[in-house]
């Protein structure tokens, strides 16, 4: 006589696949974020062993194993605009770029995601909406022994 899976049954196995999945998932962010911290590592060796020209924003090492490339991104932030303007004085507006910036606020965001009718539907023509779909795994902390 043919044994009749139940539904419990069915669930349970949904369940143990399903962390099965998560705890394969984790184990390779692991080996990601081990091969990351190396990678890291060796690149801060190779920039004190002189192995690029940092002078530059770019620098490539070309060797027969392969190809190690030096990048340095520098980012300027305006903190204190008003001691800015102080110092450069009539010619702030040459050193800065002053802008208006546009951000919906909850109440908009709701009529723009949750909204029906005529107003929802011209709302939504003067917005972009971006949905992103993504998972994040986050190993568990191994205990070290």
């Amino acid at each position: 006589m043919a044994r009749v899976e139940t539904k419990t049954e069915k669930a349970m196995e949904r369940e143990q696949k399903i962390n099965e999945l998560i705890k394969l998932a984790c184990k390779h962010q692991s080996l990601i974020n081990f091969a990351n911290e190396q990678l890291k590592r060796i690149g801060q060796q190779l920039i004190e062993l002189g192995a690029f020209d940092t002078s530059k924003t770019k620098s490539e090492r070309v060797t027969p194993a392969g190809v190690a490339v030096y990048q340095r991104t520098v980012k300027v932030k305006i903190v204190d605009a008003n001691k800015l303007a102080d110092i450069l004085r009539e010619d702030f507006f040459d050193y800065v770029k002053e802008e208006t910036v546009y951000k919906p606020t909850p109440k908009l965001r709701r009529a723009v995601l949750n909204g029906e009718g005529s107003l929802a539907n011209r709302l939504r023509r003067c917005v972009g909406i971006k949905e992103y779909e993504y998972v994040i795994f986050k190993p568990a902390k191994q205990k070290r022994s």
